[in-house]
C-alpha cells in the first residue's frame, strides 16, 4: 500500500494464508526502509544516495516478492514472466533470495529541481542488451527489474547491507517523455 497512490487498488487475493504472512513481513520490512527515501535529493553528492545498514537478504526478497506479485497478478495480465515465474516464485518458497545477478533490480530515484517527484507509472516491458526488464515506477522512483540474470557489476546496487539508488532528473527518462 505504501507504494501506490491513493485510489489504486493493489489488494487481489490469490496467495495462501502462509504467503500472505510471510509477504506482510517482507512488506514491513519494505517499508520501514523505504520512509528513508528523501524527498529532497539537492544534498546528495555523486548522483546518488544509499541506506546502510539494510539487511541484504531481506531487501532482495521483497524485490522478488514484487517481481513475483505482479507476474502472478490478474490485475496485471499484461505481465508475462514466463519459466521465469516458477524460478522466482521458488526462491521465495525457499526464502532464498539468489545470487546478486539473479533478477537484480535498479532503483532510481526520480527528480525535478532537486526533488523527488511523486510519479506512479504502471509497469511496461522493454528490451535493455537484449534482456527483458520490466519498468514500473512507484512514489517517484523506477524500478527496473531484470528478468533472468545479469552478471554487470553496475547491476548489482544492493549488497549484504548497502542499497544504492541513483538519481535521474525524470525528463531522462525516454518513456516518461514520450507520455508527456
Amino acid at each position: 500500500d505504501f507504494l501506490v497512490p491513493p485510489g489504486v487498488k493493489a489488494h487481489e487475493s490469490f496467495l495462501c494464508s502462509n504467503c500472505v504472512q510471510r509477504f506482510e513481513q517482507l512488506d514491513a520490512y519494505g517499508a520501514e526502509v523505504w520512509c528513508h527515501v528523501p524527498g529532497d535529493l539537492t544534498g546528495t553528492l555523486h548522483g546518488a544516495f544509499s541506506f546502510r545498514p539494510v539487511d541484504g537478504r531481506l531487501l532482495r526478497l521483497w524485490l522478488l516478492s514484487l517481481l513475483w506479485r505482479m507476474g502472478a497478478s490478474q490485475a496485471l495480465s499484461m505481465i508475462d514472466l514466463g519459466d521465469d515465474e516458477a524460478v522466482v516464485r521458488g526462491l521465495l518458497n525457499d526464502g532464498n533470495p539468489g545470487q546478486p545477478e539473479q533478477y537484480p533490480v535498479v532503483c532510481i530515484a526520480l527528480s525535478a529541481e532537486g526533488k523527488r517527484v511523486q510519479f506512479f507509472f504502471p509497469p511496461r516491458w522493454s528490451l535493455v542488451d537484449g534482456k527483458r526488464v520490466l519498468s514500473i515506477i512507484l512514489q517517484g522512483v523506477l524500478f527496473n527489474f531484470l528478468v533472468g540474470t545479469d552478471t554487470a557489476d553496475n547491476a548489482r546496487l544492493i549488497t549484504d547491507d548497502e542499497w544504492v539508488f541513483p538519481i535521474l532528473d525524470w525528463r531522462e527518462v525516454d518513456f516518461l517523455v514520450d507520455e508527456a
